[in-house]
């Protein structure tokens, strides 16, 4: 219960659930109060969220987003886009010159140079160092010196000489003045020791890897296999018509455990069909992971970070991984090490799926045809099914902040929350955290919410509320720091830092991946990955988030297409991005539609998690965007980074699909809804067969 109703209010049910409403439309709070509270809550989110990117983008140093400054263009060396990594020894970074010749008529009074490189930059006209004070604090600061001085009558050079440990040498620079205009463009010269002099390149990060050509491409795989598509589409589109006439009463209400069952067989299918045969080397930084592997299974204790790619991870994924491995003592290239390796991550895939089936089923009220869409969304998503398939700590991190999530739904749709919400939440974000510390990322935001939730619709003692709620708040982020925060507290005890990256990792190299840098143009395109769809990630950050959401993208994190596993069906798969497209606008219709729901929705407690199930796919998509400003490498957009993003992503889509949907069947273009269910299901049959055709 929420508390004594006030006089003259009407208690209403909904489900499970009671919320006072009157003519007021009274909760715990006034309806209009929690309005304007969602309202600054969203202008709030907006506002750090913007505050944050113009940040990275114009003020951070350590941020490589390159801007007009002085109207020059940014120039570099022409490298081809590669997928390898480059080693930088940081006491020996390589130095790039850019030259460039020009004629003066005559002795200038005045001429201005202005430059910048990223990240640190040397000057000199005519041989002659260009000096200025005060020193530079940012490689953003624009050089600007009257170098008139330094000129003569007839040939004139200026030299720029370049160092960037994090990425290409680049430079912007402009000379101007009394008959002198000289820019950065490409026909300057570029050295540097060990590699050609080359006439500079525009710094272009939108440039496509030559690998994707290698791949199936779109247009071949429809003429190829168009005619099995038609085939899905015709057999789906009529199982939707007889289903409208047959599928009611008890078949409807057993749909949804009939799909959980379905997507479940499906997983084992895969698993004991392609998954059980990848050779264990196959996988994003899988030489890194078996590392730490190897190291807890010799020393039985913990990595130092700076030791290996992947050491720095917090330990749990590589925990229960060395204890399947010790408990059944297999060889690591051996059949049953295949299996053996990879239990963890496919387990803790199917795991987010059930989850996803249990939160939907609460918030959906057991809405049979919403629960089974959003539980066939978690089970057929591509970015699920294939990052369950390697060696990673990703599915694991996903499949605690899945249990947190569906906790979170249990105490925000219940009339009154509990201890046991707190603890068993805080538990979940504890052992997230203890997987990856990516996690964080949740851990204020789920226990906000929950505390909002108590202080906004659970008793009418504003006091006592606000206790509760504070109480909450502080249950579940303790929990979550006694859970998971003895391993931060080791970083700082023994390495000063809380928080410990393969980016900043002390030491004598370090790296960097292409481009090295962004432009607008990276965030504001959008497109390659229907036309090259693999290694679309090297085109614009939209298109590397797309192109790993509905397929393996990045081909397991092969640096090499020539060095992909042959066990997923690639011609599918490179038709699944278009197939996707209803999906994807069904996700999207689906975010809005829940946005509209968390404002207006007459059940209070629907409001509030529709809120919740807003903002986990809102912060979690930012929190890739915003760190590709700081680690602005092809594969730093990946969309499985934000695997914990599934439940919610699929609660979207379920409530899209069935938007759109129930719109068809009450409008004059119900006809509409059969072809609607033959693109849903074809797109649901090619993802199958993808996998394991």
């Amino acid at each position: 219960m929420l508390g004594r109703a006030p006089a003259g209010c009407r208690p209403t049910v909904f489900g499970n659930a009671i919320v006072t409403k009157g003519s007021g439309g009274m909760a715990a709070i006034g309806e209009s109060t929690l309005t304007r509270l969602q309202i600054f809550a969203l202008l709030a989110l907006a506002v750090v969220c913007g505050a944050a990117t113009l940040h990275e983008a114009f003020v951070a140093p350590e941020a490589s987003f390159l801007t007009s400054g002085n109207g020059a263009q940014w120039i570099g060396y022409p490298f081809v886009a590669t997928s390898d990594a480059v080693p930088v020894v940081r006491d020996n970074i390589p130095a790039y010159s850019f030259t460039k010749t020009f004629e003066v008529a005559a002795v200038p009074d005045r001429v201005m140079l202005s430059a910048r490189g990223l990240a640190s930059i040397d000057l000199s006209i005519n041989g002659a160092t260009v000096l200025w004070d005060p020193p530079l604090e940012s490689w953003r600061e624009i050089v600007e010196v009257d170098v008139g001085s330094k000129l003569h009558v007839g040939t004139n050079e200026v030299r720029a000489r370049v160092r960037n440990a994090t990425g290409p040498a680049l430079l912007q620079l402009a000379l101007r003045g009394d008959d002198v205009d000289v820019e950065t463009d490409t026909s300057w010269q570029v050295s540097s020791p060990g590699i050609p002099v080359a006439t500079a390149t525009r710094a272009n990060d939108t440039q496509l890897f030559f690998d994707t050509f290698i791949m199936p491409q779109p247009r071949d795989a429809f003429a190829k296999h168009g005619v099995y598509l038609a085939a899905m589409f015709l057999l789906f589109a009529g199982f939707s018509k007889l289903a409208q006439s047959r599928l009611a009463g008890a078949n409807l209400k057993s749909l949804p455990l009939f799909v959980l069952g379905s997507v479940t067989c499906y997983w084992l299918a895969v698993f004991v069909v392609k998954i059980s045969n990848l050779p264990v080397m196959m996988g994003f930084d899988i030489p890194a992971h078996l590392a730490y592997f190897d190291h807890l299974l010799e020393f039985r204790t913990l990595p130092d970070p700076v030791e290996g790619w992947a050491s720095y991870h917090p330990p749990l994924f590589y925990l229960l991984t060395s204890a399947v491995v010790l408990a059944t003592d297999v060889a690591r290239d051996s059949a049953a090490g295949q299996v053996v390796y990879r239990l963890v991550s496919f387990a803790s895939g199917l795991a987010i799926v059930w989850c996803t089936h249990f939160f939907a089923r609460r918030y959906f009220r057991k809405d049979p045809i919403k629960t089974s869409l959003a539980t066939a969304f978690a089970g057929l998503l591509p970015m699920n099914l294939y990052v369950s398939a390697y060696v990673s700590n990703e599915s694991l991190l996903a499949a605690w902040l899945s249990v947190a999530m569906l906790f979170a739904c249990t105490a925000l749709m219940s009339a009154r929350t509990t201890v046991l919400h707190f603890f068993a939440i805080g538990a979940a974000l504890g052992l997230g955290i203890t997987t990856k510390f990516s996690g964080l990322a949740l851990v204020p935001v789920i226990a906000a919410i929950v505390a909002a939730k108590i202080w906004m619709l659970e008793g009418d003692d504003r006091r006592a509320a606000s206790r509760r709620s504070i109480t909450a708040f502080a249950a579940v982020i303790t929990t979550t720091a006694l859970v998971g925060g003895w391993f931060y507290l080791r970083n700082y005890v023994e390495y000063g830092e809380w928080v410990i990256w393969n980016i900043n990792l002390p030491g004598a190299t370090t790296w960097w991946e292409y481009p090295g840098f962004h432009t607008s143009s990276y965030y504001l395109s959008f497109g390659e990955s229907f036309r090259h769809p693999f290694f679309a990630g090297f085109h614009s950050f939209w298109d590397g988030i797309y192109s790993t959401l509905w397929g393996d993208g990045l081909l397991a994190g092969m640096v090499q297409a020539t060095t992909r596993h042959p066990y997923w069906n690639y011609e599918y798969m490179v038709m699944g991005y278009w197939t996707a497209i209803p999906l994807s606008l069904s996700v999207v219709v689906g975010v809005g539609a829940l946005l509209v729901r968390a404002f207006r929705d007459e059940d209070m407690q629907v409001r509030i998690t529709a809120s919740f199930v807003v903002l986990i796919i809102l912060v979690l998509l930012f929190s890739v965007f915003i760190v590709t400003f700081r680690v602005p490498y092809y594969a730093q957009a990946k969309a499985f980074y934000i695997l914990g993003a599934t439940l919610p992503l699929s609660i979207a889509a379920a409530t899209g699909l069935s938007l759109i949907d129930d719109a068809l069947k009450a409008s004059r273009a119900a006809y509409l809804r059969v072809p609607l269910h033959g693109l849903v299901g074809m797109a649901a049959g090619v993802i199958v067969v993808s996998f394991l055709g």
